[in-house]
């Protein structure tokens, strides 16, 4: 379901507690994550990974060993992604709540300004974090992890954001059919949505080797040097496609049934299935 990078190392997480780990992107060991559970994502930040399933949280400091956090959950609050950035964790919950943490072993909750539930966190820069959710909505902290809606203007539904060269990129739906693009640079003001290259129901952005790259569910790919033109090609892949990572030169895709694809460098790509 999900992939992340960090100390030179990639961890992806699964269906069934499963995790696995690669030093190069291509070869890959299977940890003992300890716990039966579906884990949906992970981040790395403060030289740790932390892994997350609906009502769990790992951590590891090499990606190998996993420690299960002690957590009350409030009934509601179903994880759904995670990041990390300016010394916080930050998980998003379906129930539009918050999750932050200064250590990853305490954490506090933040009461959802509304019910729409969270898409994807990313950090930007000078404290500020963008959240994107179910109800297509964009959300900025405007201040210490404290979310506010902001008013975009816009029909389209957000679906996944990242942010590079001072520019923060949401990709999402238009109309809920066509691909949108949507871009922020002073965390207040946003550009009006235009259509983009054609992608089905994009999944998941990342940043990394100075390009924007976003993958689609059934195997569309699009990439952008700048967050504005975009770059078009195609993964080929029969399972439905989750994530993307970027790390050292390497992107790393994962999806349903085990599917795990490379690129290096874009858009050639290798199938580890």
């Amino acid at each position: 379901y999900g992939v992340a990078c960090g100390k030179d190392r990639s961890i992806t997480v699964g269906e069934e507690g499963i995790i696995l780990m690669s030093l190069d992107g291509f070869s890959w060991q299977q940890c003992n994550s300890g716990v039966p559970d579906d884990l949906i994502a992970v981040a790395f930040g403060n030289d740790k990974f932390i892994a997350i399933g609906s009502q769990i949280i790992l951590s590891s400091v090499d990606g190998s060993s996993w420690i299960k956090q002690s957590i009350h959950y409030n009934t509601a609050d179903l994880n759904t992604c995670i990041t990390y950035g300016n010394g916080y964790w930050v998980i998003g919950c379906k129930s539009g709540a918050f999750l932050t943490s200064s250590d990853d072993t305490t954490w506090l909750r933040q009461a959802p300004p509304h019910n729409d539930g969270i898409r994807a966190i990313t950090y930007t820069k000078n404290g500020n974090w963008i959240a994107v959710t179910i109800g297509a909505r964009l959300m900025s902290t405007g201040g210490p992890l404290k979310f506010e809606s902001i008013m975009i203007g816009v029909i389209g539904e957000p679906t996944c954001v990242a942010y590079g060269k001072n520019v923060a990129v949401a990709i999402g739906f238009g109309n809920f059919t066509s691909p949108i693009q949507i871009t922020y640079n002073d965390g207040i003001n946003w550009s009006g949505a235009k259509n983009i290259a054609s992608i089905y129901w994009p999944k998941s952005i990342v940043f990394g080797g100075g390009a924007f790259v976003a993958i689609g569910l059934t195997g569309d790919a699009i990439n952008s040097q700048d967050g504005d033109t975009w770059v078009q090609y195609h993964i080929p892949s029969s399972s439905n496609l989750n994530s993307i990572a970027y790390n050292n030169d390497v992107y790393i895709v994962v999806g349903d049934s085990g599917a795990i694809f490379t690129s290096r460098p874009l858009p050639v790509l290798i199938d580890n299935k």
